[in-house]
Order: structure tokens, then C-alpha cells, then sequence
């Protein structure tokens, strides 16, 4: 499933993800499930059906470009492939793309595509579609991609190879090759506007019929998908289309997209409440779909003005928090939250690492309360922000609130609507944010590794060096080992912790099989049994 870039200009959803953690990575990952409610012989996958799935919110529109959000996401990656996209091991595979040769300077990376796969258009794809794909989404998407600051050209060197030549060497080019490609015409008839939603196109294994906004969209299979051969992992190796019909429902309240699934109007039920949990599984027409990497919470702090720029304020914010509580307030399950220091998360093995967990679920109030006496502080308040509608992160920031106040700090808990939040984060009128982040594959990805970090204003002169080393070392060891330091970093000077990772809910019928969600909801090689 190609990446779609989540950010503040987009969703306000999606700035919480976004700049808490990271710049976005799709924020789920593999779904498990406790086990099938009947142990029968598994039939094989027949083709036909229509898959009716009860979903949280209208993408807006179908231009993943310009307009991309979660919800665009999870639609739109069934229309739209990549040239590289992830297996169920978080490391970039080939899918549109045949083969990727980089030059020993790492200044010139060739891609080889695929031959004979074709567009919903039945036009065979081309470098020069990918030329123009990546070149208008440089140009019309909100937040600029890493990939402009580096770029230097991009040209078709011949019907099926592009060439893409770099300023310096860039680490996570292949990562910046994970973005949907349209055909050239599309492209370049609309070089600025937003493309029509019946006139989006891609080569995936289902194109769109019709999309009514806030009631639903309908996707087609597209009859002649060229699939890869290579069996299925992750989002890479052949997808099978086969249902008919995939129909994405906006329902905004979680409790009626559980009781659509319980009656048997749709067939998948998506991000219901983690209370709904044991309903799920008491019911004997469901099987409960659990996301077990869908998303982290934890706490920023402004690191420039208020009483959190003082470093042992933030300190003893660290040595006063205890994580259990916060998650179990926010997942209610322990089956569906996890503690976690690290801020990427075990499953992204060659970058996971527990740096500086000695800062990490303290439960030390003694300790707080004398870094605080250290730092001279006198009951100033701390603004701490926090987005009302989302429930569950209501419920962790009530908790944090609770902890910090019970070692003297004046906190006043502002919980605000979803567009409040955004405005006021980009406005520094904060001192504590508690948010989620989504799944993020690799360190560079997160917005606070770099060099300029506007948002908390965490900067050091060890931070500086770490980031530079993080953005241009070629050797993965050396930037695993900049990116351990940075991790630790971040704990020891209390720019930011994390109290552990959360899993997402989903209700699923038993009638179907073939479901295998990692960084979003995937419905091809979905079956009707």
C-alpha cells in the first residue's frame, strides 16, 4: 500500500499523529486475532460478493497527492500502487518497480519497472508516468516531501527505466519512492488542481466507481490487474481481487459501525471502542481484529517557553510518570496495549533499540519532587493540551494530569476540539502535549530527529551533531548508532517520553476470510466463504 502523507495542512487528526511523533508513516501495522471461533477445513478463495465495510470518516476526496489523509489512505491504496512497498517485515520491496540500482557515490539511483502492467485506462505504465506522478506530487503536496531538498532530476532514460539523480546521498530515498503513481495524462492535466474523484486512477487491483460524499465510495475490481507473482507479504507479492465490490460506508460513531457488523450489515466494522472488546468475542458471528503496532501515546514538552524550558521541571515531569495507568485508562485491555520505551517500535528490528529506558516509567514522585525544589519552582502553571473527541486520549491525559499533580504541579488540563489543538500546538500555547503517533518504519522519519525543530524547540548542541550524522551517513550501523544516542538523548535532557504502544479494534464477520491489515485497512485477497 503506497505511503500517503498525513500532516497538519491535512488532517487535525492527523497533526496530532504528525507532529507529536513523527512525520507520517501509515499509522497502523499487523493485525492478529485471538483465533477463529470454529475450527473447520479452510475452503479455498472464491471470487465474488460484495465486501460492505462500516468506516469512521469521509476522505474529502480521492487525490492522494494534494489532499491525503488516513482515510484517503486506506481507500485510495487500493486504486494506487508504489513502485516500492512494504512486506510483512517492514523492509521496502519492489511492486511497480522491477529492480533499483544506486551508484557507489549514492548520488544516482536507476529504477526498472515492471513490464505489461496497466493503468485503469488500459494504458501500459511507463517512466514517463512515474516522472510525472513524483514531480506533481512535489509540486502539489502541502507539506514539502524530504525529497525536494534533495533531488537534483528526475528523467525517463528510456521506456521503462527512470533516473533519478541527487545533490548529496540520501538514506531513505527508497522510502521517498513509496508514493502512489497516476498516469502521466492525469498528471499533467491537472499540474495544480485537485484531480476528480471519478477521474483518479491508478494500477492496483480495484479502481473507483463512485464516491457520494459522507454517505460512501464503491471500488470496482478492475478486471485486468497485473499482479505480482510472488506470494503475498505485507503489502508486496500478488494481490487477488477477489470480491466484486468494496464498499466503504461512512459511519462516524464507533458504536454504529459495531452494531451494523452485529446485525450483519457490513462486514467489517472498523475502529470500534476498545470497551466493545469482549463483545466482540462473545459474539459468535465475530471475530475481533486487533492492530497490535496501530499507535503509541506518550508527552511532548515545549522545550522553549514556559516552565517546562527549564530542563528539571521536565526532569521531574519524567521521574513522576507511571505508565500503566495511562495506558490502561486509554486500552482498558491489557490485550491491547503494551508498555514500550522505544520510541520506533520492536518490530522495525534493525532500528528498535531501548536507549535511555532508564528515564522511562519511573514512578518516583520523591525524585520529582526534589528535581522540582532543583529547579526552583514556584507553582507556575503548565499548560498541558490534550483533543477532547478522541476518548481514549481524553482518558490518558486525565491520568497524566492526576500523576503530575500529585507532586505540586500546577496543572491546568485543556482538552479542546480537534481544530483548537491544532491552531494552539503551531502557536506554542503549551507546555505538555499527551498524543499518538502512528507506526513509523525508520528514525529519520520522525520530525524531532532533525536539525530544525520548531515545534517543542528541542535543540542541543549533541542533538545537532546526532541529526546531521542521522540525515547523511550512508552506513547503517553508524546511523543506528547516531539514532540509539538521539533516542537516549531525548529521555536524559526530557525532551519527550512515551508510555507504550496501543492496538487499534476491529469487528470482522466469521463469513469471511483472507484479512491481513499492517499499515491501514487491506481488503483485496478478501473472500466470501
Amino acid at each position: 500500500m503506497f505511503e500517503v502523507k498525513k500532516t497538519a495542512a491535512l488532517s487535525v487528526v492527523a497533526l496530532s499523529l504528525v507532529l507529536f511523533f513523527s512525520f507520517p508513516f501509515p499509522s497502523n501495522a499487523a493485525q492478529v486475532r485471538p483465533g477463529p471461533k470454529k475450527s473447520t477445513a479452510a475452503p479455498a478463495p472464491k471470487k465474488g460478493g460484495v465486501l460492505k465495510i462500516a468506516y469512521a470518516a469521509d476522505p474529502g476526496s480521492l487525490d492522494f497527492q494534494k489532499d491525503a489523509n488516513s482515510a484517503m489512505f486506506d481507500i485510495v491504496g487500493h486504486i494506487v500502487e508504489a513502485l516500492f512497498e512494504y512486506d510483512s517485515a517492514y523492509t521496502l520491496q519492489p511492486m511497480l518497480a522491477k529492480s533499483h540500482k544506486e551508484s557507489s557515490d549514492h548520488l544516482t539511483h536507476a529504477i526498472t519497472l515492471r513490464k505489461g502492467v496497466l493503468f485503469h485506462n488500459d494504458q501500459e505504465l511507463t517512466a514517463d508516468d512515474v516522472v510525472a506522478s513524483i514531480k506533481r506530487q512535489l509540486k502539489v503536496t502541502r507539506v514539502p516531501l524530504e525529497l525536494t531538498g534533495h533531488m537534483e532530476s528526475i528523467t525517463a532514460k528510456d521506456k521503462y527505466t527512470v533516473e533519478v539523480r541527487l545533490k548529496e546521498p540520501f538514506p531513505e530515498f527508497l522510502y521517498s519512492m513509496t508514493v502512489g503513481i497516476i498516469p502521466r495524462e492525469l498528471a499533467e492535466k491537472y499540474p495544480k488542481t485537485s484531480i476528480p474523484d471519478k477521474e483518479m486512477m491508478g494500477t492496483g487491483p480495484y479502481q473507483i466507481k463512485e464516491r457520494i460524499p459522507d454517505r460512501y465510495v464503491e471500488l470496482v475490481r478492475f478486471d485486468r490487474y497485473a499482479s505480482r507473482q510472488e506470494k503475498t507479504d505485507g503489502y508486496v507479492g500478488r494481490k487477488y481481487a477477489y470480491v466484486d465490490k468494496i464498499i466503504f460506508y461512512i459511519l462516524p460513531d464507533p458504536a454504529v459501525r459495531l452494531m451494523g457488523a452485529e446485525t450483519g450489515e457490513y462486514h467489517y466494522a472498523y475502529g470500534v471502542n476498545h470497551a466493545d472488546y469482549q463483545r466482540i468475542i462473545d459474539n459468535p458471528q465475530l471475530d475481533p481484529r486487533v492492530t497490535k503496532t496501530a499507535a503509541s501515546i506518550g508527552s511532548m514538552f515545549n522545550c522553549k517557553t514556559g516552565p517546562s524550558a527549564n530542563i528539571k521541571v521536565r526532569q521531574a515531569i519524567l521521574a513522576a510518570l507511571d505508565a500503566e495507568p495511562v495506558m490502561k485508562a486509554a486500552y482498558i485491555y491489557p490485550q491491547l496495549y503494551t508498555l514500550e520505551s522505544g520510541f520506533l517500535w520492536p518490530q522495525t528490528k534493525q532500528w528498535y533499540t531501548k536507549a535511555g529506558s532508564q528515564y522511562y516509567n519511573q514512578k518516583n514522585p520523591q525524585k520529582a519532587k526534589q528535581l522540582l525544589k532543583e529547579a526552583g519552582y514556584k507553582g507556575e502553571t503548565i499548560i498541558m493540551l490534550g483533543i477532547a473527541e478522541i476518548e481514549y486520549l481524553r482518558n490518558a491525559c486525565m491520568v497524566v494530569n492526576n500523576q503530575l499533580r500529585e507532586i505540586g504541579l500546577n496543572v491546568d488540563l485543556q482538552l479542546v476540539d480537534q481544530n483548537t489543538f491544532a491552531s494552539r500546538l503551531l502557536k506554542g500555547q503549551w507546555h505538555i502535549v499527551t498524543a499518538v503517533s502512528g507506526f513509523v518504519p525508520m528514525p529519520s522519519l520522525f520530525y524531532w530527529t532533525r536539525e530544525k525543530e520548531p515545534i517543542t524547540g528541542w535543540t542541543s548542541e549533541k542533538k545537532l551533531r546526532l541529526a546531521v550524522q542521522m540525515r547523511k551517513e550512508t552506513s547503517q550501523a553508524k546511523r543506528f548508532k547516531a539514532w540509539e544516542e538521539m533516542q537516549a538523548l531525548a529521555y536524559e535532557e526530557a525532551a519527550r517520553t512515551k508510555y507504550g504502544n496501543g492496538s487499534s479494534l476491529a469487528a470482522t464477520t466469521i463469513k469471511a476470510a483472507g484479512w491481513g491489515e499492517m499499515t491501514g485497512v487491506r481488503f483485496w485477497n478478501v473472500w466470501f466463504k
